[in-house]
């Protein structure tokens, strides 16, 4: 696939000649972990492909003679995005403990979940599948970009305390807060795509790990639901410098892994919103943007310590440590050490 755009992984597709099998194989456009390609034109395998690629909580019924499926697969473990073409097909879902939204980008998708129907269209972003409830949708010769968040990650992202994680989260809209908020989940998947698409992106586990988080709670803030993050005073009160301490114990020996502040907060045993309040309190910052800090110092040590004849390069030594897009590495490595990436590689060689 090639980079993304504001539509999402790609805007649209070219239906294919002649009847293809449903069983996945590497796309060929991209060899990057993680990639897969569905596709059948045959009435009699789209189930079976269907199914292969989302799981046999779905029923599908062709509705028509001739089908087009095609599903190319982004998988960073706790979210999948997906660029689907489908036409002549409906499908019948069960509840199942994800959350999937779609970015139509051409055709029409007729949608109903227990007593609400409505009709996706080209710009549209809307909740296809709920993490608790099942719907039924139609796709006349319809493409979209999917993105599949999992039950867990969604949970993560809404807990206020990192001992509520099992707790129900449940989406009370399958339409955006407002046009505002649809734009940032647009943004929001451009981003993660060309995070996930970029040179080493795909095969960098602190990338592919932060790519489900952000989804989730990117979801949470986009889309009407019951999660509430209100700081209780207990927070207040556990917004102490000894929070601090045992954060910034855990981010340092931790920063080469995929945590989030959820992860940060439970290693200091108190609640997200106190562990927040303890850094902007006693360090006026935020507990992501120290991890940020302490991951572009350890870059920064990797291309200072890089030999001519190791093959070290900017892009590499970025996507390791957390930071797919060169371009934005580049900006922040300058703002801190007064030179670019590729200056101080070049140093180190010398």
């Amino acid at each position: 696939m090639p980079a993304a755009t504001q539509g999402g992984i790609r805007p649209g597709l070219t239906p294919l000649d002649g009847t293809q099998s449903c069983a996945p194989h590497p796309a060929q456009t991209c060899a990057s972990p993680g990639r897969t390609l569905f596709e059948t034109t045959d009435p009699e395998q789209v189930g079976h492909c269907f199914q292969r690629a989302f799981g046999s909580v779905l029923s599908i019924r062709v509705e028509a003679p001739s089908v087009l499926l095609r599903i190319e697969r982004i998988d960073a473990g706790g979210c999948r995005l997906d660029e689907v073409a489908l036409d002549g097909v409906s499908v019948t879902a069960e509840g199942h403990d994800v959350l999937r939204v779609c970015q139509p980008t051409g055709g029409t998708i007729d949608w109903r979940q227990r007593r609400v129907s409505d009709r996706f269209g080209d710009g549209d972003v809307a909740i296809l599948a709920d993490p608790q409830v099942g719907h039924w949708c139609r796709w006349h010769d319809a493409s979209a970009t999917v993105v599949t968040v999992s039950g867990e990650q969604i949970r993560r992202a809404a807990a206020g305390d990192p001992d509520a994680r099992t707790g129900r989260v449940g989406f009370t809209g399958h339409r955006p807060f407002s046009a505002a908020a649809a734009r940032q989940w647009v943004h929001t998947v451009a981003y993660v795509t060309e995070s996930l698409t970029c040179e080493g992106g795909a095969a960098a586990p602190l990338v592919a790990g932060s790519a489900a988080r952000l989804l989730a709670a990117t979801a949470l803030a986009t889309f009407p639901n019951t999660s509430v993050l209100d700081e209780r005073p207990v927070d207040r009160t556990d917004a102490t410098p000894e929070t601090v301490r045992r954060a910034l114990a855990f981010i340092e020996s931790s920063a080469d892994h995929p945590i989030g502040v959820d992860d940060i907060a439970q290693a200091a045993c108190v609640t997200v919103r106190a562990v927040q309040l303890a850094f902007r309190r006693h360090l006026d910052t935020t507990p992501m943007a120290h991890l940020r800090r302490i991951r572009l110092d350890r870059a920064h040590e990797d291309l200072h310590r890089a030999r001519p004849d190791d093959g070290t390069t900017v892009t590499q030594v970025a996507a390791r440590w957390g930071f797919p897009s060169p371009s934005r590495f580049s900006m922040l490595y300058r703002a801190e050490y007064a030179q670019l990436p590729s200056e101080t590689l070049r140093d180190a060689g010398s």
